[in-house]
């Protein structure tokens, strides 16, 4: 069975699930911005409460009420990619079963995909908001100048968007694949697991370093497992630097050179397993005990 056939399929599918419900949020948060503020009278627009108001209700927009309509379809994804992993050739003569360690874990890939999602308002959106809205009072806006401003805010928060998204369904299609793998290694008895790039002309030398190097698996499900505890945070940015913390991207100045300036290792600390770098193509392979 081809299985990257399927993988890519559902991260395309997942990409166009998450753009195009971004893009009915977006819409709805604009027509609501528009009307409510440009409606507003002077002395309104001086009102503090009101603004914030008007704030909470577009967050609820782009933020809870827009990762609540994925709530399905990113379980539906999460469990598709996860129980392809289990019939990769690699685990072609072992009997993987589902436990409810596979069930949690599906769970938990979800909870943090909500989490990111509910959270893009808060790093794209928010403190542009605020920005147009501080602007227009200093300014004294006209209704026409702030309908204006509003509606090139929101078109550019669908355009910069679309890239994010797309890399953010690249991103967890490989991260929910490597959860499964290292989840199906420990069930086969593995104790290590090896890193395979991609090698062409777009790999990068993060993965160029560490293609080949073979890893011990208890460390790796150890950090998986801390990752999963993360959505139990209540603050965006605290969970952020927790997750950099346990499993932080490699930079490129971790990278180590030989004589002929060919990358051959990494120093430092960072993920154990893949992804080691945004839009990252490197996967793992079980090392047979």
């Amino acid at each position: 069975m081809n299985t990257d056939k399927y993988f890519d399929k559902l991260m395309d599918d997942y990409y166009m699930v998450l753009i195009n419900a971004w893009s009915n949020s977006v819409k709805g948060a604009s027509l609501t911005a528009i009307k409510m503020l440009s409606d507003l009278k002077p002395e309104q627009r001086i009102d503090t409460k009101y603004l914030q108001s008007l704030e909470y209700v577009i967050k609820q927009q782009l933020g809870e009420d827009f990762a609540n309509a994925l709530d399905s379809k990113i379980k539906t994804f999460s469990e598709l990619s996860y129980r392809l992993s289990s019939q990769e050739n690699q685990f072609k003569n072992f009997k993987i079963t589902f436990t409810p360690t596979d069930y949690k874990n599906i769970e938990m890939v979800k909870q943090h995909q909500v989490f990111w999602l509910r959270g893009h308002y808060n790093g794209s959106v928010a403190d542009r908001l605020s920005e147009i809205l501080t602007q227009s009072i200093e300014n004294k806006w006209t209704k026409v100048n702030l309908s204006e401003q509003l509606q090139t805010h929101f078109s550019d928060i669908l355009k910069g968007s679309k890239p994010y998204f797309e890399g953010l369904a690249e991103h967890t299609s490989l991260r929910v694949r490597e959860f499964a793998r290292l989840t199906n290694y420990e069930k086969c008895g593995a104790k290590y697991y090896q890193i395979v790039a991609v090698m062409d002309d777009r790999t990068s030398d993060i993965c160029r370093a560490l293609n080949g190097k073979v890893f011990p698996l208890t460390p790796a499900l150890e950090c998986m497992n801390e990752m999963f505890n993360t959505s139990d945070c209540e603050d965006y940015e605290e969970a952020k630097a927790k997750l950099k913390r346990l499993a932080p991207f490699i930079n490129e100045n971790q990278i180590e050179y030989n004589d002929d300036n060919f990358p051959v290792g990494i120093h430092g600390n960072h993920t154990p397993f893949p992804p080691f770098h945004w839009r990252c193509r490197t996967r793992t392979i079980m090392i047979k005990s």
